[in-house]
């Protein structure tokens, strides 16, 4: 199987767990497939944090990856915007201090 970029990895992951629950899911070519990335154990591949929205409301254990929608999604296009005023976003937001959260695992 050739590789495939890293969105269509994850349509792919999310489009099987789907199809496991109801072989009615499958998407229709072309069709958006709606999900979010949340938090989970470090080095975990990017395809197993992918959850759908309703499963993501339904389980108050989920936590949406801030960190993941900042670095990718928020700062590159910040990056353009300011790269043009000079501003390196990327360094800003490295320089931010950072606030730890301890999560409590249940076992």
């Amino acid at each position: 199987m050739p590789e495939l970029p890293c969105s269509d990895c994850v349509n792919v992951g999310f489009c099987r767990r789907a199809l496991s629950r109801d072989r009615r899911a499958e998407p229709l070519a072309g069709q958006r497939v709606p999900y979010v990335i949340v938090y989970g154990t470090p080095g975990l591949p990017l395809i197993q944090l992918v959850r759908c929205p309703h499963e993501l409301l339904s389980d108050p254990s989920l936590r949406i990856n801030s960190t993941y929608y900042i670095t990718r999604q928020i700062l590159p296009t910040l990056g353009r915007v300011f790269s043009l005023l000079g501003v390196d976003v990327t360094k800003w937001y490295s320089d931010l201090p950072r606030v730890t959260r301890s999560v409590s695992v249940n076992l």
